[in-house]
């Protein structure tokens, strides 16, 4: 018995080193099959676009939090609250219910996008000239979100349930234009072009808080280099119903209960906790620097999981996330975040939009 169980344990390991030296992803709807050869993830972060710190260097998912920064009365139940339901499940959308970020030149051609709705007339304007690539696709998952970044022009595009229809016209339940992008505080609102016409509404948007979906995306890059200069962004299952925090501009949440986060809420990690004591996986430890500084910001509501959020690597045209995630699993990441260390910033809430 001893003899093959030695055998069996063998077995495990070579089984486990194959793996690693060759990982097949799931098999996509357009048949493609993607491969990942065993490189490690340094090496994978060379093929991937350096960017992800969007948004103005002030904006709330770009500024550093101060040491000081008041907290909110209730940050202990908020986060004991938090700290449960992420215990019981949590983890890294990055393949489903996560956001294609295409970033495309000057000259790329454009479409334009049928919204689903007919009384956003300012909106649809904006999405007569979309850069759109043609094989754009939404991420997997029922909001199927897609991005396009377009540097040239400062200006990102974002669309909510995007597909083509039968005649082949792109449409989309709902988006937002933010331009300028560098610039962009984050929140959506209301804001006039120099000839009177809107430039931007504050209930543009894909997120439920009316937050930018750039803002607190994790870029592949920043996962493969283990380095994440802005704040993360956050879904919860029972977001606080009918409240939200500013900069939030509204909510989908339904939960009834009083230490449930409300949207827009800004959390970080405790600034005295010792990281190195931890012993964290390395994208974990990323993760946890940048909340320290930076913060977790909710711009969203989940069905079951706490989540954060990756870029989907359909806008990558590979997928980075065997090498990046190496033996471990987007649950088990996110599941040894020290979420129990967390404090919930001084909060404006709000039952309101603030235009």
């Amino acid at each position: 018995m001893r003899r093959h169980s030695g055998l069996l344990a063998f077995l495990l390991v070579a089984a486990t080193f194959v793996g690693l030296l060759l990982t097949v992803a799931d098999r996509h709807g357009d048949g493609k099959r993607w491969v990942a050869a065993a490189r490690p993830a340094s090496v994978v972060a060379r093929s991937l676009p350096v960017d992800g710190r969007w948004l103005a260097p002030d904006s709330i998912f770009n500024a550093p939090i101060p040491r000081d920064a008041p907290l909110d009365p209730h940050s202990a139940a908020l986060v004991a609250h938090l700290a449960r339901e992420a215990r019981r499940a949590s983890t890294i959308n990055a393949r489903r219910w996560s956001t294609p970020v295409y970033r495309v030149p000057a000259d790329q051609p454009t479409v334009p996008v049928r919204l689903d709705v007919r009384d956003a007339p300012e909106l649809q304007d904006r999405l007569a000239r979309v850069p759109l690539p043609p094989d754009a696709r939404a991420a997997a998952g029922t909001d199927g979100d897609v991005v396009v970044v377009q540097a040239a022009t400062d200006t990102a595009w974002e669309l909510w349930r995007m597909r083509r229809d039968g005649a082949g016209v792109v449409r989309a339940r709902w988006a937002g234009v933010v331009h300028p992008l560098s610039a962009h505080a984050g929140a959506f609102g209301d804001v006039r072009g120099p000839d009177g016409s809107w430039r931007e509404r504050w209930f543009w948007g894909i997120t439920a808080a009316k937050l930018v979906k750039l803002g607190g995306l994790l870029t592949a890059r920043e996962l493969a280099t283990r380095t994440i200069p802005h704040a993360l962004a956050l879904a919860t299952p029972d977001a606080r119903a009918r409240v939200f925090a500013v900069p939030a501009q509204g909510t989908d949440g339904d939960g009834g209960r009083a230490d449930a986060l409300p949207e827009g809420a800004h959390l970080r990690l405790d600034p005295r906790l010792d990281l190195d004591r931890l012993h964290l996986p390395p994208v974990t430890r990323a993760l946890a620097q940048a909340a320290q500084r930076y913060g977790i910001v909710v711009n969203n509501r989940t069905g079951s999981t706490v989540s954060f959020y990756a870029e989907d690597p359909h806008g990558l045209g590979f997928d980075p996330y065997p090498q990046i995630f190496g033996a471990s699993t987007p649950w088990a990441l996110a599941h040894a975040f020290p979420w129990e260390h967390l404090q919930v910033l001084r909060m404006d809430l709000r039952t309101r939009p603030r235009p």
